[in-house]
């Protein structure tokens, strides 16, 4: 059976940095999952366009198994935030139950990113930028 990876993908630029060109080797050893946060998508539909038609293309060619979709969060906005928490919490709970092996975190720095790292702290992680450690 193989291993289940999980990529945490918090903005569109660890598509095209992060891990895009190991995709496909990494296929061939591991089920390959993401958790995509929308970061910039609002402002830049063509970019937008071009990943989730780029996710689609790699679940068709059955590259990735499965993708969740945070929703965005604000500072600012309570009702925003609130439907991010529960948000994240749903996908938490599925994240759990799909039994993921390994997470592979382009970098910590948004506070949903740290909470993923505590709440399966048990589980092996992989950051290739360290903004955070956790205790």
């Amino acid at each position: 059976m193989k291993k289940k990876i999980l990529f945490i993908i918090p903005s569109p630029s660890a598509f095209k940095n992060f891990f895009r060109n190991k995709l496909d080797y990494l296929n061939h050893k591991y089920e390959i999952n993401f958790l995509v946060y929308p970061y910039t998508f609002k402002y830049n539909k063509k970019l937008k366009i071009y990943i989730n038609n780029w996710i689609k293309n790699k679940k068709d060619k059955k590259k990735i198994n499965k993708v969740w979709r945070l929703k965005e969060y604000s500072y600012y906005n309570f009702f925003s935030s609130l439907k991010f928490i529960l948000n994240l919490s749903k996908i938490i709970k599925e994240i759990k139950n799909h039994k993921i092996d390994i997470f592979i975190f382009s970098s910590i720095f948004h506070f949903w990113e740290k909470i993923l790292l505590d709440f399966f702290k048990k589980k092996k992680f992989l950051v290739t930028k360290l903004d955070y450690l956790p205790a």
